[in-house]
Order: structure tokens, then C-alpha cells, then sequence
């Protein structure tokens, strides 16, 4: 048994209480750990949990913080007739994803004579994962990757083989865009901005391509409490029936763009997508000329700017517009035989 395990089973509980939840906490046993001390639940707020029995004559303790999202306490419950004292753990309503290997690693190494000890051991030992030599990716990064991530998860709708798909995300391997086939390039750009703005920091990013074609998307979102985090959309991206076989090339752009599992409860910050827009990019598309690099003293060694997209030809991108840029991107690249 490993995290991977208990942290399944853990959220397939959750789904199973939130079916029989009644507007009070609600918890059930934990069968895979074969300790009946130890339950899942949800709150009478209806906020994902898990509850430990704690020993006789344990004192209570107001509901505390001790996470963005991540709050225990110590109270009186009534379980099965027996009113104790149990350690509770909770999670926001939308983090318990974030925090579902941390509380399964708690619950695998639980000390019951001591739970509330061994949960300041468990998020010591965390942290110091999480303060390791890499940091965790910043929050343009972390916008960026949301963005690619569902990008490559709507193009996954249209395109059935896996492995040309997840092989064109060239962005996390140093591509000069995020997606790249001989016919098609897609250059993401997320803006949390309203008015939309997009943040270019390479003039090559959107210079019109000799041969084929490139679009910009750009990937509309805001930051809600309870929308997914990047923990999540990584989660629905590793999980996706069409993308499974391709894990270990995912995992491996992850790792070159600077994303570790060590850092998930670092990421915090929820996303909610509206929608996309789509820029076609040719000649006539009013950005800075790329050929001005030319032109640039060698003193300067970086140019970007803040692009308006309201002033480019532009559209939503629907099903249909989403399953046209997959043929394009199949058109030559795809389908040639090896």
C-alpha cells in the first residue's frame, strides 16, 4: 500500500458521504486502513474531512488554520452511539485535492495515542519537502502552465492519438510555442486581466511563420476561491482516459517546466476558465515586428511587452472551432507514416 492507494480510496469515500450527506457531519468507516478509529467525513458545512479517536481525557480546541485551506480542531462527536473526542482535519470545499496525499501520508503513519502530535510531525516533514533546493514555479508560470494544461485538454476531446498530441507540447521543452506541428502552432498566453491583456516576452513568440499557420490563444480566467488549482488540473490531466498511456512523457515536461508534487499545497490559487479566444496570427496582425531584433543594440538582451488582444482579429473558440485547429493539426504532421 502507498500514498498513491490511500489517497484514491480516500477521495472515492468522499464521493460515497457527499451521496448520503444531510446537512450535518457525516462520516464513515475507512475500511483499506482496518483501524475503526480512524473515519472519512464531511462537516456540517459539507467541507471534506478525516476524524481520528482521540485518548480518554483529551481536551478540546477551537477549529485553527494551520494551511491556506487547511484548518483542525479537536471536538466532541457522537460516532456510532459513542460520544469522544476526536482530531479532525479539514479542507475548503475545492482544496481537498490539494491536500489529499498530505492527509493520506498522516493517516498511513498516524501515532493514535498521539494524533494531533503526529499530524506536527506529518506537516513538518512536508514542509521541509516543500522547501527543498527547487521552488515552487511562480505565479506567471503557474497561470501558463493552467492554461496549456487545459488547452491540451480540450485538443484531447478532437484527437485520438495520444501520442502525437502530447509530443506536440513542445513549450515545456524549450519550443519556440507551446504547441507545435508542421501545419499548426498554438502560442497559450492565460490572462487573468479584464480587459485581456497578454503578456509577450519573446518577439519571436508571434512572429508569422513562413509555412503554416499560428494561433494565439488566449486563456481567460479568474481567480475564485474553490475553483481548480493547478494540483487539480494536473490531476485531471494525468487521469484523462485518452491520456493515460502518455504519463511519463507528461511527467517529464512537468518536471522540465519546474512542477513537483512536493509542492502541492503550495499552489493555492483556484482557476476558473471562461472561455478561449483565438488570434490568428499572419503578416497584417498589428505586434511588434519581430524583425526589430535586427535592429537592437547588443546592450539589450531581452525585449517584452504587454499585447491587447482587443485590437486583433480574434474569435471564440467552440467545439467546432476547437475540432478545426485539431485537423489542421493532423493535417501533415500527424498522419505521415513512418
Amino acid at each position: 500500500m502507498n500514498i498513491e492507494d490511500v489517497e484514491k480510496a480516500i477521495r472515492i469515500r468522499w464521493e460515497d458521504i457527499e451521496r448520503a450527506w444531510g446537512d450535518q457531519f457525516t462520516t464513515m468507516d475507512f475500511p483499506l486502513l482496518e483501524n475503526e478509529k480512524i473515519r472519512i467525513g464531511l462537516d456540517e458545512n459539507k467541507q471534506p474531512c478525516v476524524v481520528v479517536e482521540m485518548p480518554r481525557n483529551t481536551g478540546y480546541s477551537d477549529s485553527i488554520q494551520v494551511s491556506r485551506g487547511l484548518f483542525i480542531c479537536i471536538k466532541s462527536l457522537r460516532i456510532k452511539n459513542q460520544e469522544k473526542a476526536r482530531f479532525i482535519i479539514s479542507a475548503e470545499i475545492g482544496s481537498e485535492l490539494v491536500y489529499s496525499a498530505f492527509l493520506s501520508d498522516y493517516l498511513m503513519t498516524v501515532d493514535l495515542k498521539d494524533p494531533r502530535g503526529s499530524f506536527e510531525e506529518t506537516l513538518k516533514e512536508w514542509k521541509n519537502k516543500w522547501a527543498g533546493l527547487r521552488k515552487p514555479i511562480g505565479p506567471r508560470e503557474e497561470e501558463g502552465l493552467v492554461g496549456e494544461i487545459a488547452t491540451l485538454l480540450e485538443l484531447s476531446i478532437h484527437i485520438d492519438d495520444s501520442a502525437k498530441l502530447v509530443d506536440s507540447w513542445e513549450g515545456p521543452l524549450d519550443g519556440i510555442h507551446d504547441f507545435e506541428t508542421s501545419s499548426l502552432h498554438l502560442e497559450i498566453k492565460t490572462t487573468i486581466r479584464d480587459p485581456p491583456v497578454v503578456r509577450v516576452s519573446k518577439l519571436e513568440q508571434l512572429a508569422p511563420r513562413e509555412s503554416g499557420a499560428l494561433y494565439l490563444i488566449v486563456v481567460h480566467s479568474e481567480i475564485v476561491e474553490g475553483a481548480n488549482t493547478l494540483p487539480m488540473y494536473i490531476d485531471r490531466m494525468l487521469n484523462n482516459e485518452k491520456l493515460s498511456s502518455e504519463k511519463e512523457s507528461i511527467l517529464e515536461r512537468l518536471e522540465r517546466i519546474g512542477y513537483s508534487p512536493k509542492h502541492r499545497l503550495h499552489y493555492t490559487r483556484g482557476f476558473q476558465i471562461s472561455k478561449f479566444t483565438c488570434c490568428p496570427i499572419n503578416e497584417k496582425t498589428p505586434i511588434l515586428p519581430p524583425e526589430l531584433v535586427a535592429e537592437v543594440p547588443s546592450t539589450v538582451t531581452d525585449i517584452r511587452y504587454s499585447l491587447h488582444i482587443k485590437g486583433l482579429d480574434r474569435y471564440t473558440m467552440t467545439s467546432d472551432a476547437w475540432e478545426d485547429a485539431a485537423k489542421m493539426m493532423l493535417q501533415r504532421d500527424f498522419t505521415t507514416e513512418e
